[in-house]
């Protein structure tokens, strides 16, 4: 990276240039080369219920045995990497003076070029090897922006910010994000704030770029489970061979939002902030896997073109389906946000921080249906609060995080919702102890889940892998030790 800054007869000017690189080697062993695998069976040479060859008896009649199992056994690969370059320059100055203070502009451009290439092997590519999903992707684009922000004193005590900021993309169209905020502080210690803005994102260029690819998600089919009159609780899970495919007509996903809150600081160890925020996103960008569309088809909700199940109209059993990225539909949520701060000085006793952060969501619904919140994996409120406790040389933390309850079944049956079951809420705690030295570096000492608290298994949004991967991780207890070193 190479920048400069400097002040320009009262203008504050910086511009400058940087790259990155980063590339990343992934090589798997012992994975199964289906298509001689399958040979393998036909013939009889591999059998199902002789895996280890124990029939064959003589020296020569196992090395020919052994030989055929390498036969089926690839080492596979993947070369991922990313190149960014990108220019800058932007420039901050006073415009003119108000009753109220100085007007303040700050303008600014960006030129960005990313270089996109994820390489598998040619075996992983023809989609012959058992265990490894995905494949290779890649693609260049260029994007060229600019932006401006200005500050506003309107009166004693209120401030006007309005900032916009376009961007133009070589592969799929550009997007402008304005935005204008106020601030209104009627009171020492009392903020009153709001704003309203527009965002995108863009879609990146792996989803844009993927070549079609075979997965074998572990799904628990409930549409199935439900005709044959088999508890959700007993719907057995299991593999099922999906498609994987590429949106290159994704486009990108366009968000409206606008909030109101206050913050007030009424004594030197409180202060809190209360915001509502709405926020409506449209064209929304989302991985669309076989567990999703069972479960929507299941409910009813809406499934994206392009993606969907085919079942055979005898069985219901699952014949054929397509996965991948999809602009779903339109997402309204709202909710408010509690932030609640103290901090108490002992002197020579020490320093103690506290920090209780709230979010209480009261809708989230897809294409204007129905609430979702409390459906499995929207739950209604997560929370966290820590501790940090200061005295000489050391900290010491403790931090308590907390993700709400939900239902665990959603069915939808001559246009009526169901929801039973309970996913319980989960409550883990993380600790940290750090030393500071003398010679300017820390070390620390920390615990995440320190008590090791595991989620609930076996939930309906689980994908197919018994636990919620988008709320939760398998992790347990995690330990670490850090060093930092300061220059």
């Amino acid at each position: 990276m190479v920048g400069l800054e400097g002040n320009v007869n009262d203008v504050i000017v910086d511009f400058g240039a940087r790259k990155s690189k980063t590339k990343v080697y992934n090589i798997g062993n012992g994975y199964l080369l289906r298509s001689a695998a399958n040979i393998a069976m036909e013939s009889g040479a591999y059998m199902l219920n002789d895996p280890f060859g124990e029939r064959f008896t003589t020296v020569a009649e196992r090395n020919a045995y052994q030989a055929l199992l390498n036969s089926m056994n690839v080492t596979i690969s993947r070369i991922s990497q990313y190149d960014q370059e990108e220019a800058y320059a932007s420039a901050a100055f006073d415009v003119f003076e108000m009753d109220a203070g100085t007007v303040q502009l700050v303008v600014g451009g960006e030129y960005r070029k990313e270089i996109y290439d994820d390489q598998y092997d040619s075996l992983s590519e023809a989609g012959v090897v058992g265990g490894s999903a995905g494949n290779s992707a890649g693609g260049d684009r260029t994007v060229k922006s600019a932006y401006f922000e200005t500050l506003i004193p309107l009166m004693d005590k209120l401030e006007m910010n309005i900032a916009g900021r376009y961007e133009k993309y070589s592969d799929y169209g550009n997007d402008f994000a304005p935005k204008v905020s106020f601030r209104y502080e009627p009171l020492d210690g009392l903020v009153l704030r709001a704003s309203w803005g527009q965002g995108f994102r863009a879609p990146s260029l792996d989803v844009l770029t993927q070549k079609p690819a075979s997965s074998n998600p572990t799904v628990q089919d409930f549409v199935l489970c439900d005709i044959q009159g088999i508890p959700t609780a007993n719907c057995l899970s299991r593999q099922i061979r999906t498609e994987v495919v590429s949106n290159p007509a994704l486009q990108s996903e366009q968000s409206t939002q606008y909030s109101l809150g206050l913050a007030y600081q009424p004594t030197d160890w409180l202060d809190f902030a209360v915001d509502y925020y709405n926020t409506s996103i449209e064209d929304t960008i989302r991985s669309i896997g076989l567990q999703t569309l069972i479960n929507r088809q299941r409910s009813g909700d809406p499934i994206p073109a392009g993606l969907g199940i085919v079942r055979d109209p005898v069985t219901n059993e699952i014949l054929e389906s397509t996965t991948g990225f999809a602009n779903d539909g339109t997402i309204d949520t709202s909710g408010l946000d509690f932030n609640f701060r103290t901090n108490f000085d002992f002197g020579e006793y020490g320093r103690l921080r506290q920090n209780l952060q709230i979010s209480h969501v009261l809708e989230y619904a897809n294409d204007g249906g129905r609430n979702l919140v409390r459906d499995p994996s929207v739950p209604r409120q997560r929370a966290s609060l820590s501790h940090a406790y200061s005295i000489g040389d050391f900290d010491i933390s403790f931090a308590s995080n907390f993700i709400g309850k939900q239902f665990n079944n959603v069915t939808t049956a001559a246009g009526v919702t169901t929801r039973s079951g309970n996913i319980a809420s989960y409550t883990t705690h993380d600790v940290q102890f750090t030393y500071n030295t003398g010679w300017n570096a820390d070390i620390t000492v920390g615990f995440q889940n320190v008590f090791a608290k595991e989620p609930q298994i076996g939930v309906s949004s689980a994908e197919g892998r018994n636990l919620d991967y988008s709320l939760y991780d398998a992790y347990g207890r995690i330990s670490y030790v850090r060093y930092t070193q300061r220059f």
